[in-house]
This record gives structure tokens, C-alpha cells and sequence, in this order.
């Protein structure tokens, strides 16, 4: 009797083992294939090296090689080019589907994913396999994350680097349209410096004053060694709201504006405060609009004459 209470006891100390994820990531090159390999391997072993149990396991192979079944997810690179065919036998291989887009390639269908390059998406994905596998200070959990995916729409997601979170929020979130519509937001911030309860705080409470009540909103922090701060955000919105941009893409950055951002996107920029950078790009903006009153008012005046 004494073993079996022994046994029972020494059963119910041992540490849960949590669920393993499969995932896959299919490239269209085969000689990327090494380079996302070594890209993602620190995130998908990171918890073996510690002794921990690893909670993902990940497929890397190029679109000519066949895919395995019953995965959890399947990420697709380059997707804008994958034959009508192949995409269509995907489905069986696994739960979800992520089709990425990179550069200035149009997205494939509703569920897809834009990104402006491709050290954007490593930097997603490399990121998003950290939380998932439990290194991550403030993490997002697989549940949560499907959750994320019930959310119908466009996929936008945005990179930036800068000296601290403050500066680098309104650079990610800069269309107050597309913002407004979000239905899923996802922010996956690293920072060098110790992550305090109080700035996690402040990032979710920056966020809700700029997004609908009803937008699923999850913050994940994670550290690192780097110098300065780094983020990733993933915005979901209707497909309509995907092809909105607010922004003014005929502004011309005065000489100090495109100074601060050159020096945010090097890693440079130390401190930044958030009233006067918004106050930067309102002066910006201004100075556009009466520039503009004053080639009408000529406009006018050669008309007359």
C-alpha cells in the first residue's frame, strides 16, 4: 500500500506535459529553406537547451516536397505565386492556413498576410513560435491565438525597431481608419531593457484608446539582448479597410521628422515623447495642406487672367 500511495503521490508531482503543435513553413525556394531554418531554429529549441519540454515541433520544406497531415498549421511563403491547384490540397494537411505575402505582391484571399519584406515576416514568425513554446515574459497561448484566426479579414502586419515602445506604436498603428475597423490586433513586443507591469499596462491602455471596443486585442513581451525595442503588430481588418490608407503618401518628412524616424529604424532613437511626435506630424501635415492652398489660389489666379 505504501508503493502505490508512493506512485500516486510521485504521478501527481510530475510536471503536466503540454500539448505538442505541429507546424510546417513551405517555401517556394529550396535554398531559402536553410536560411528559415536557421532563422527560426533558436525559437522552435530554445526550451530543449533549458530542459524544458518543448511544446512545438516544425516542418521546414520547399513546395516540392510533400507536406505531412495532421498538422496544426501550415505556413505558406511567397503564397502570391502557389498554383490554383496546390493551394486547393492544402486544406487536408492541416487546422489553419497562413499565407504570406511579402513586398508589394497582392494578397491571395481573405485569411492571407501582407508584409513589406521578408525580415518582417521572420521576425513574426520567429516571435509568434516563442510564445507559443512558453518564452515569452507576457505570452499569447495557442487558444488565444485561434481565436485571433476566427476573426474574418485581411492580415496586416508591420515591423519596426526603436530605442523604447513609445516610439515605435504610432509608427506601427498609423492609419486611424484601418484602426478604427480592426477587428484583431496581436502585438508581439522585445525589449532590452526589463518590461515592467506598468508599461505592459500602459501598451494595452495606448491601444484601446485607439482601437473599436469589440477588436481582440493580445499584448505579448518577451526580452532580449538587443539594444533598444523591437514590434511586431498584426492587424486584422475587413477587406475593404485593408485597401484604406489614411496616411498622406505625398507628405514630405521635414528634414527633423525623417531624422527621428532614420535614427528609430537604426536602433538609435533613445527616448521619444509621444505629444510632441504626434505634434511633429501634425506641422508636417499643415504645412502640406497650405502648400497645397497656395498652388490652388495660383491655379485660380491664371485661370482669371
Amino acid at each position: 500500500m505504501g508503493s502505490d500511495l508512493f506512485g500516486s503521490l510521485s504521478g501527481a508531482l510530475e510536471t503536466p506535459r503540454v500539448p505538442i503543435l505541429h507546424f510546417a513553413l513551405w517555401v517556394e525556394e529550396g535554398e531559402r529553406v536553410h536560411w528559415w531554418r536557421q532563422r527560426l531554429h533558436p525559437a522552435v529549441t530554445a526550451t530543449q537547451e533549458q530542459g524544458i519540454h518543448t511544446s512545438i515541433r516544425m516542418e521546414i520544406r520547399s513546395w516540392d516536397e510533400v507536406l505531412p497531415e495532421g498538422l496544426h498549421e501550415v505556413h505558406v511563403i511567397g503564397s502570391r505565386a502557389l498554383p490554383t491547384e496546390v493551394f486547393e490540397s492544402l486544406g487536408r494537411h492541416a487546422g489553419l492556413l497562413s499565407l504570406h505575402c511579402v513586398g508589394d505582391a497582392e494578397t491571395v484571399g481573405a485569411d492571407s498576410y501582407s508584409w513589406a519584406d521578408e525580415e518582417a515576416l521572420a521576425t513574426y514568425l520567429e516571435t509568434l513560435f516563442a510564445n507559443l513554446n512558453g518564452l515569452a515574459l507576457i505570452g499569447i497561448s495557442w487558444e488565444d491565438y485561434c481565436l485571433h484566426r476566427q476573426q474574418a479579414g485581411r492580415r496586416l502586419g508591420r515591423y519596426a525597431r526603436g530605442g523604447d515602445w513609445q516610439s515605435l506604436l504610432p509608427v506601427l498603428l498609423a492609419s486611424p481608419e484601418q484602426a478604427r475597423q480592426a477587428t484583431s490586433v496581436i502585438l508581439f513586443l522585445r525589449s532590452g531593457r526589463n518590461c515592467t507591469l506598468g508599461d505592459y499596462v500602459e501598451v494595452v491602455e495606448w491601444l484601446e484608446s485607439r482601437l473599436p471596443a469589440s477588436c481582440l486585442t493580445t499584448v505579448s513581451v518577451l526580452s532580449g539582448a538587443e539594444r533598444g525595442c523591437s514590434a511586431v503588430l498584426l492587424l486584422t481588418v475587413p477587406e475593404a479597410a485593408a485597401d484604406v490608407d489614411d496616411t498622406d503618401d505625398d507628405l514630405e518628412y521635414s528634414p527633423e521628422f525623417a531624422e527621428m524616424i532614420l535614427e528609430a529604424a537604426a536602433g538609435e532613437f533613445e527616448e521619444v515623447d509621444v505629444d510632441d511626435f504626434l505634434a511633429m506630424i501634425a506641422n508636417d501635415l499643415a504645412r502640406l495642406r497650405e502648400e497645397e492652398g497656395d498652388q490652388d489660389r495660383d491655379a485660380e489666379q491664371d485661370s482669371v487672367t
